[in-house]
């Protein structure tokens, strides 16, 4: 993120801050969307999205990078910030304006139904705009294609239940809230097509409520309330968005033909959804020949729609014994305790019911599998970190854990295409998450171990060698996966200076901050005894954890100092802390300037490798094993006509020692930090500057 210059908060939500961002050298500004880690799997969703889309009314996307404990999107930048910020100042807009907004609105969710994509959380704040007031469609988190649900289906029937229960309620058509089985459809996206139009005109959705419960029932039973004030033409269009039966709601076909746009909007053939239909049977629906279906699920071929004749519901409407309000509302609110969100999110009046903060609220329905999914089963190194913002900015840092590949650039050449074809591995491979597991009797099992590997038969070697978590750039340097983290422990009374905070430090001045490093400087500098310079370079080492003060101290003269030492004493103490130093301010440091190669790091590093000590191996392997990263990610690259000379040379030595400790006479923990370096350098596709003699 070194390419960016980062400015104000523009966007927050409870999982993501959005910052205005600027390109270096360049007038072009970007929105930079900060995520945490737990998103994950939605994240890939949105990039894989965003990537097979591109339409004017969808929102530019341009890169991502993954760090260890947030995910960054470089997206298109909306300076009319979101609808729901709009509606909130305004409260409701003139029929006019609806009527413009609303075709931007059409136009970017034709275009996805179009390309076989359910958006699946179609509301006010997933919809920005830009200086000209055009409308840019976002927040395809939990979007997903009709090849994903049918791929799904087949190969795990139960997922239509375990996979699709997360959105906002306030938002969600009524089929999504009946029953055990629910399943995403072009439908259910124009139900929430409805509901913005309608809170546009009206200044709240259809259906409101603090209570969940309440929120459901009225959804699955009451009938929305039209303002007379309303035109008959956006009267009209509303009551068809919101019949209750997906099979009666109004379809695309007689969507862009309708009166209130006053014009026939420019159509395209919708995929089939066969899936969605037969979740329909199950709900109590039969084959007819109606008309209603027809126009939203058209099929692509003749065969099919011989086969998948429009359903018409039994008796008027889906079975309402197959809603379970109190079930959904248990779960809504077992997952929110699970994700730790405060306790004013949960009713405490009811134990069966949730309460709504806004309409806003996004809640997840789904019940907890009895595997745990490949992108959750290893958190992030960093959960334990002790950074008081959940939602990283990137000027102060990625916190004690975070990872340091936020160094990668979105720029052209072989180190982007690198990454990108990593990308796009890892998306492809996403269907290995979703595999299930049974025991030996063929019912579900708690235990991992237990697992039915039948289901891999079919899978190509494809599938079965790649996997989405192969791609994950995990930190070197104080990973406890590793090793067992050990704490530099320091006593205030031993330092011969006053100690400060990490937050006072950064607070100084320029000339009292050099004044207080020049002390430290003096200390460990000195010929005092060795415990007390360990003492203040375990005080030292705390002061590094943070990208600001690491990008300070980091370009100072003490990172000089540090290797000389680290090269020039025999202790074998001593080594290791500085070996710890140095890897600490690596790993933290967002910028390295030219001055650091030539102070001889990476050969202060291979020969420390080499020592005999074990404990100084580890802490230098990991050290230069940040320090490799840093370099592959850094290439330099041509920019418009200005080719500059790399700053970094690795050593034929430095290549051959890390292979060298591949072999099984080493200590497996300095065996771990090699591979470790050598699988984050190809996971983003790098490897170049791993040739013998090439920078």
């Amino acid at each position: 993120m070194n390419n960016f210059h980062i400015y104000e908060v523009v966007g927050r939500s409870k999982h993501s801050v959005v910052y205005k961002g600027r390109q270096k050298k360049t007038i072009q500004y970007y929105g930079v969307k900060s995520v945490d880690k737990c998103q994950r799997p939605y994240i890939l969703q949105e990039v894989k999205i965003l990537h097979s889309v591109k339409h004017p009314n969808v929102m530019g996307f341009y890169s991502w990078y993954e760090t260890t404990n947030h995910l960054w999107l470089i997206l298109e930048y909306c300076v009319g910030g979101d609808l729901l910020t709009l509606l909130r100042q305004d409260r409701k807009l003139p029929e006019t304006s609806i009527h413009d907004f609303g075709r931007d609105l059409l136009s970017a969710l034709h275009a996805l139904h179009s390309n076989g994509i359910v958006h699946c959380d179609l509301k006010p704040s997933n919809i920005l705009l830009d200086e000209n007031g055009r409308v840019k469609l976002g927040g395809f988190g939990l979007a997903r294609t009709v090849a994903d649900i049918v791929h799904k289906h087949q190969s795990k029937p139960s997922s239509l239940h375990e996979k699709n229960r997360r959105g906002t309620p306030c938002y969600m058509a009524p089929e999504l809230l009946r029953g055990d089985v629910s399943c995403h459809s072009f439908a259910s996206d124009v139900w929430a097509l409805g509901c913005i139009l309608y809170e546009c005109a009206v200044g709240q959705p259809p259906f409101v409520s603090s209570s969940l419960n309440a929120l459901v029932d009225a959804i699955l039973h009451k009938e929305v309330h039209l303002p007379p004030n309303l035109s008959d033409g956006f009267r009209d269009l509303l009551r068809r968005c919101f019949q209750k039966d997906p099979v009666q709601r109004i379809g695309w076909k007689e969507i862009m033909s309708h009166p209130f746009w006053k014009t026939n909007l420019p159509f395209e053939k919708i995929p089939n959804q066969g899936i969605f239909l037969e979740v329909l049977k199950g709900c109590g629906y039969s084959a007819d020949h109606g008309p209603a279906c027809e126009k939203e699920l058209a099929p692509i071929s003749s065969d099919e729609g011989k086969e998948n004749r429009d359903l018409v519901p039994i008796n008027g409407k889906m079975k309402e014994d197959r809603a379970n309000v109190l079930r959904l509302s248990r779960i809504a609110k077992k997952n929110l305790q699970s994700e730790g969100v405060d306790y004013g999110s949960i009713s405490n009046d009811d134990s069966s019911d949730v309460k709504l903060d806004s309409a806003d609220t996004e809640l997840d329905f789904t019940e907890e599998s009895t595997l745990v999914p490949a992108d959750k089963a290893f958190p992030c190194e960093a959960e334990s970190s002790t950074s008081a913002d959940s939602n990283a900015d990137p000027r102060d840092g990625e916190g004690e854990e975070e990872s340091f590949d936020m160094h990668l650039e979105s720029t052209a050449g072989s180190k982007a295409d690198g990454r990108k074809r990593a990308i796009d591995r890892e998306l492809s491979s996403s269907a290995l998450d979703e595999r299930s597991a049974n025991g030996d009797g063929g019912e579900p099992v708690d235990l991992p171990n237990s697992i039915n590997h039948n289901h891999l038969k079919d899978m190509n070697s494809t599938e079965l060698a790649f996997h989405s978590s192969d791609l994950l750039v995990k930190p070197i340097v104080g990973n406890r996966r590793i090793e067992k983290k050990h704490e530099f422990q320091w006593d205030a009374i031993m330092l011969p200076f006053e100690p400060v905070t990490l937050q006072e430090m950064l607070e100084l001045d320029q000339e009292s901050l050099e004044s207080f490093l020049s002390i430290i400087y003096k200390t460990v500098a000195s010929s005092s005894s060795v415990s007390e310079r360990l003492n203040a370079l375990a005080y030292f080492g705390g002061l590094c954890k943070d990208s600001n003060s690491a990008n300070i101290l980091i370009n100072s003269s003490l990172l000089h100092m540090f290797v000389t030492k680290l090269r020039g004493t025999k202790v074998a103490n001593l080594k290791t802390y500085f070996a710890y130093v140095i890897g600490t301010l690596i790993r933290h440091a967002t910028f390295i300037g030219e001055d650091v190669p030539k102070s001889g790091i990476i050969d202060a590093l291979t020969e420390s490798v080499r020592d005999k000590s074990e404990v100084v191996r580890r802490k230098s392997m990991a050290a230069l094993g940040e320090l490799l990263f840093y370099v592959v990610t850094q290439e330099q690259e041509e920019t418009e006509g200005e080719s500059q000379k790399p700053a970094w040379y690795v050593p034929n030595g430095t290549i051959t020692t890390i292979f060298r400790l591949l072999r099984n006479v080493e200590d497996p923990v300095t065996q771990h930090y090699a591979v470790k370096t050598l699988e984050n350098i190809f996971s983003i596709g790098g490897g170049g500057g791993l040739r013998p003699g090439t920078s």
